[in-house]
């Protein structure tokens, strides 16, 4: 799991290493390359109408130990999560709280995991569990916006180096861009205002579909809704400048 992370004029991108919740905000314990020391990040700033300060890019918890909870000097913590050389360490977490000298083994740690993070990467829609992977990270799109469309293709023949893109919005701290490659096939009406209420991903033969309907549909029904098919889907988190909410 990696986040980008808008806290206090500074902006970087962290694993988290650990995470769970206090007073029922979400704190994520992610390491500041700004600072160059590790920091625990309320997901929601404490002003009033808070703005998001975690904004995940990848929600894999791949190697995770899980604890119902855990007694830190700022309180019992509950639905704990994070690395084992961390969320079983009450004590390191309790001197990150307090900004105290880490262990440089730590330290190395984090530095070696952040320096693998690379923010403008796609993320190609092979399998099935690629599609809900993209599809958890977004919601189904629910209630998000189509808000640009980009494509290009050879001159005489549109099957061939065709790619199209859309990007989507929400009140989330990105937007999101889909990218079609190949054998585009486009049925679908671009409008000034194209909300989106739920969608899904399809793989049929080799072929991805994105599909503006409803959530979990069977290739046998996507010609009831509109959708767009390509040979080679991928997707990816874009930053959204100058609107930080």
């Amino acid at each position: 799991m990696y986040v980008r992370i808008n806290y206090q004029n500074k902006i970087y991108y962290s694993y988290v290493f650990a995470h769970f919740e206090c007073d029922y905000m979400p704190q994520y314990v992610v390491y500041d390359s700004v600072d160059e020391k590790f920091d625990i990040i309320a997901h929601l700033s404490e002003k009033c109408g808070g703005h998001r300060q975690v904004g995940f890019m990848n929600e894999n918890e791949k190697d995770f130990i899980y604890r119902k909870e855990l007694n830190l000097n700022m309180g019992l913590v509950k639905k704990c999560a994070g690395y084992s050389w961390l969320i079983e360490n009450a004590d390191l977490i309790n001197d990150i709280k307090e900004g105290k000298p880490i262990n440089k083994d730590y330290v190395r740690i984090a530095k070696e995991m952040n320096s693998t993070i690379d923010p403008d990467a796609w993320n190609e829609v092979v399998t099935e569990e690629d599609a809900e992977d993209m599809m958890n990270h977004v919601g189904g799109f629910h209630d998000w916006y189509l808000v640009g469309i980009e494509g290009k293709s050879d001159p005489y023949d549109c099957f061939v180096d065709s790619k199209l893109q859309l990007r989507f919005t929400s009140q989330a701290a990105f937007d999101v861009l889909l990218e079609f490659e190949g054998g585009i096939y486009i049925k679908y009406g671009f409008y000034s205002a194209n909300r989106i209420y739920l969608s899904s991903i399809i793989i049929n033969d080799e072929q991805k579909y994105w599909v503006d309907g409803e959530e979990d549909l069977k290739f046998e029904s996507i010609e009831q809704y509109q959708y767009i098919q390509a040979n080679k889907l991928r997707w990816k988190f874009i930053l959204k400048e100058n609107k930080e909410r």
